[in-house]
């Protein structure tokens, strides 16, 4: 019976069903309890199952029954004892007990001459089973949070700066990306909902966060909710962003909501509305707005430097750039004239204009052009029809005269107001009643004060709002709208107050680089934001989560004057009335960091200090166009699933804004950052991809039960995480020159290892296969029938090639280095002698033009850092680059992706081995950076005469290693 048990779990361990083949094996020990061979097939499974600690204990189960078992045998469990004592050290702190058993198949281990590995893996684990594995972890946990996640862009300037956010206001809770669900907040336990928890990031202006908040207290308001689940509401929202000036927005926004707050249902509650409202949209706004802002930055600086927020707040740690920003704002001198004449603004195009005109600079896709106007075609035919089906009592209300036409009449008539007036039927602008002050707003560049605003500061503007008002059509009517309005004189009388009385909106301007490039002939940054689009929406989509949205539309119905003022304060109050309500257990914290950086700080518990309360874990995030420019899906998969709550409803949505046009379709799209095809998602990294078109929003979510236990067979994830790895060290051409679009793979080496880590902790693949895949890189012994992509970006799929050895020699410097810091998070055991203190920083001088080449984007992250011998022209690093990879002067370089670039002192710095830094240095190697995407060089060659080395590096007992 044991042995016909023992033959079915030979089948399924044999076709990889390692689970299936435990359970045989257990029953077959159980069997024959004393017949070893069954056990040490158990201790197979379990060891192929990455369970280090059951099959640790499997071994030991057969000490007291070695003597009835062969010498290969024993071999075999003592090789596997220590191969499991060592991954299991690493990944969970595993110990054993019984120390006589475990001496003893050592002692089996190491009289085996034929392997000769056998005695290094035992006294790693001597080494490891008397290490701090804590300590260990620690210390590779602080080495890889300060590895760098991007490679180096060319242009020598800062992180751009964006003003106002483009998105439609969405909230958190709700999915525009099926099948994730919505979240309703009265299907949810009490203990989920004492932890509602958003990450936006990164937050830009913030309107994500808000919305989530409008959508939490309007769910509230309503009876779905049982008291106990309303009493439970807890909120914690995290704003990231890495640009200190949005940080510094954003705490402004904060500290102006607060004194909205407090102001409603008072006398103050016009101007704080105002306040939120111009400070947020405006390029120009009142003065005594502008006074009240002054106020809470002074506030705000004195928070930041004295650590004193309200309990509602946490703010950012390194408050020395946000307090900067600040004090910029304050310190602005900005003549309002010369501004209201010179700032470039938002200028309404309809689609067709905007067709003409991306294509006169873009080379958009035809796939993607096919859509965008076979959509404007069947939106004109949809609201023809959709207006030829109503009631036909209510059409006939709706068309002037309509009562008393026939029916063809009634329909001839709404089909020529359809098509010449088809804006108003489909420019949702319009719709809102908008587009009447949209069409003034180049010459104001500011939003027309209400009523009572206008009656007490702005007298010398009500004629224009009423010339606005007065250029208001009926879309029914087939006459021609107003002349001459508004007029000349009303425009002329509301810009002369404005020169006296407004100011420049401060939010629009950002602390200058020296070297920020121009960017337009009015030398102020631009303010081209479609600010009458993006009110309207402000509740476009989060309207359907509003139930009283309907009786507001009727409200805004009856009163025509100043519609953007309204259509935007009303947001602003619904912001306010959520915030209000939701005091004593609604927390927000600001953060100032990369937010995959600050993610990875969450995943190792090292993003707050020791005691925080606030959490790590997310219901749901939002991400903007952050993976535009931060490697897509795939690194929302490996920086962001970690951090989700155990919520199926759990994830992280997104959007593309970078390179729309460019994608043919979603596979297009994900296989260029992930490689795979989106089915494979769940099988490779343990994520579902959300999609349907590049127009809309994605999202990373969790697998269903069945997806998670579906893991890639070791085959296809070492052949993916060989072309992971090539795909870091090569880039692939520019293709801006045929997009249009700049297209980026911006990950670093030390990505590779990232991805280990995740493929383990979250997708649960066993440590042993994850160590002997690197092992294979660090040994420069991967054969694979995997290839770099040359070709113009974006990635494609590419037949495979005959297998052959990839000679990784030239990148392995930068591999060892990086394996030697982080070491100890690696959650599964690596053999690698050299250690960290066998590295060495070396700095070098250089200089380095900002990149303005045709073909090229001076800020895609495309840099990499050559050292190379005598043998080597760097001028033709084209022709060489891809034939090192086929074995050619490999011993002739070391090439980073990753290194730091200090722009004003005009270093580079980079970690590697000490003694090949020493080899390469005394053999007079020279040092250069290059751009992957070009193979052309970017820097100066800097010999290694003037290369800086750590006063130690010559230290008698260091040897260099010999180079060929």
């Amino acid at each position: 019976m044991a042995e016909k048990l023992k033959e079915s779990g030979n089948a399924a361990f044999t076709a990889g069903r390692y689970e299936e083949a435990a359970k045989l094996y257990a029953q077959a020990s159980t069997k024959a309890p004393g017949e070893p061979v069954y056990l040490s097939n158990l201790s197979a499974a379990q060891f192929e199952l990455g369970d280090y600690g059951a099959c640790a204990t499997t071994i030991l189960k057969t000490a007291p029954l070695l003597n009835n078992s062969t010498d290969a045998l024993q071999r075999k469990l003592a090789h596997r004892l220590a191969r499991s004592l060592c991954h299991g050290r690493m990944s969970s702190g595993l110990q054993s007990a019984d120390h006589e058993a475990v001496d003893r198949f050592e002692a089996i281990s190491r009289a085996d001459a034929a392997n000769a590995d056998a005695g290094a893996v035992w006294d790693a684990w001597h080494t490891l089973a008397g290490a701090d594995v804590n300590l260990l972890r620690a210390e590779g946990q602080q080495a890889l949070i300060k590895q760098r996640l991007f490679k180096n862009m060319q242009a020598s300037f800062g992180f751009e700066y964006y003003t106002v956010g483009q998105d439609d206001v969405e909230s958190l809770l709700m999915s525009t990306t099926p099948p994730l669900p919505d979240i309703q907040l009265s299907k949810l336990d009490v203990g989920p909902l004492s932890e509602l928890n958003f990450l936006v990031g990164g937050c830009g202006d913030s309107r994500h966060a808000f919305g989530t908040l409008i959508d939490i207290h309007q769910q509230m308001l309503g009876n779905a909710m049982r008291q106990s689940q309303k009493d439970a509401v807890s909120v914690h929202i995290t704003l990231v962003d890495i640009h200190p000036t949005t940080v510094a927005r954003v705490l402004l926004y904060l500290n102006v909501l607060s004194q909205l707050a407090d102001a409603l249902d008072t006398a103050d509650e016009e101007e704080a509305v105002a306040a939120f409202l111009y400070i947020y949209m405006a390029p120009v706004i009142p003065g005594y707005v502008h006074t009240r802002i002054t106020q809470a930055m002074q506030t705000i600086i004195t928070q930041l430097e004295t650590d004193s927020f309200p309990s509602w707040l946490v703010g950012p740690t390194d408050p020395a750039p946000v307090i900067a920003s600040l004090r910029h704002w304050l310190g602005l001198k900005i003549d309002t004239r010369d501004y209201v004449s010179s700032v470039p603004v938002h200028i309404h195009r309809d689609i067709d204009e905007m067709l003409s005109g991306t294509m006169a600079g873009l080379q958009l896709s035809p796939e993607y052009l096919a859509m965008l106007r076979g959509n404007k075609g069947a939106q004109e035919r949809s609201i023809l029809q959709a207006n030829l089906s109503l009631p036909e009592g209510h059409l006939r209300g709706l068309v002037p005269g309509g009562a008393k036409m026939s029916r063809a009449q009634l329909n001839k008539h709404v089909e020529q107001a359809v098509k010449k007036n088809i804006e108003y039927f489909t420019n949702r602008v319009a719709r809102a009643g908008l587009r009447d002050e949209q069409k003034v707003y180049p010459k104001l560049k500011t939003i027309i004060p209400s009523h009572s605003l206008r009656e007490k500061y702005h007298k010398p503007m009500h004629q224009l709002a009423q010339d606005v008002r007065a250029m208001m059509i009926n879309p029914y009517e087939l006459r021609d709208p107003p002349t001459g309005l508004p007029t000349q004189a009303a425009l002329n009388a509301a810009l002369a107050h404005m020169y006296k009385e407004w100011r420049a909106n401060p939010l629009s301007f950002v602390r200058p680089d020296r070297n920020m490039p121009r960017q337009n002939a009015s030398g102020y940054p631009d303010s081209t934001w479609d600010v009458h689009g993006l009110i309207t929406g402000f509740d476009d989509i989060l309207k359907k989560r509003i139930p009283g949205y309907l009786d507001d539309e009727k409200e805004l119905a009856k009163h025509l004057d100043a519609q953007t003022f309204a259509r935007g304060a009303l947001f602003f109050r619904r912001t306010a009335r959520a915030f209000k309500a939701l005091r004593g257990r609604l927390k927000f914290e600001v953060v100032a960091s990369d937010v995959y950086a600050w993610l990875e700080k969450c995943r190792l518990g090292l993003a707050r200090p020791a005691g925080s309360m606030c959490p790590s874990k997310y219901t749901r995030m939002w991400l903007s166009n952050v993976p535009d420019y931060g490697g897509g899906p795939l690194n929302v998969a490996v920086y962001c699933a970690p951090c989700f709550q155990s919520l199926t409803a759990s994830g992280a949505t997104f959007n593309i804004l970078l390179n729309t046009g460019t994608w043919k379709n979603m596979e297009h799209y994900n296989y260029h950052y992930s490689l795979m095809n989106i089915r494979d998602m769940p099988r490779v990294v343990g994520c579902v991809l959300n999609s349907r078109t590049a127009n809309d929003n994605l999202s990373i979510s969790l697998p269903n039960e069945s997806q998670r236990k579906d893991i890639a067979p070791r085959p296809e994830l070492t052949r993916w995480l060989v072309r992971l790895f090539l795909n870091l060290i090569f880039h692939g051409k520019s293709g801006l020159h045929q997009t249009g679009a700049r297209v980026d793979t911006p990950n670093t080496l030390a990505f590779f290892l990232r991805v280990l880590i995740h493929l383990h902790s979250f997708v649960g693949v066993p440590g042993h296969f994850l160590a002997e895949t690197l092992q294979g890189f660090l040994a420069d012994k991967v054969a694979s029938d995997a290839r770099p992509y040359t070709g113009y970006l974006p990635i494609v799929p590419q037949p495979a090639g005959p297998v052959r050895k990839l000679h990784l020699a030239p990148w392995l410097a930068e591999l060892r280095a990086l394996v030697a810091q982080v070491r100890g998070a690696l959650p599964f055991y690596v053999s690698l002698e050299l250690r960290q203190e066998d590295l060495a920083t070396c700095e070098a001088p250089f200089s380095m033009q900002d990149d303005f080449m045709q073909g090229s984007s001076m800020r895609q992250p495309a840099l990499a850092l050559l050292l190379y011998s005598r043998r080597i022209d760097p001028r033709r690093l084209h022709e060489v680059y891809e034939r090192m990879l086929d074995g050619e002067r490999v011993a002739d370089a070391h090439v980073f992706t990753g290194f730091e670039i200090d722009r004003p002192k005009k270093t580079v710095r980079w970690v590697m081995e000490a003694q090949k830094l020493r080899a390469a240095h005394s053999a007079g190697w020279g040092l250069t950076i290059f751009r992957l995407e070009s193979m052309r060089i970017a820097s100066s060659l800097v010999p290694s005469t003037s290369w800086i080395l750590p006063p130690d590096l010559f230290a008698e007992d260091l040897e260099a290693e010999p180079l060929d």
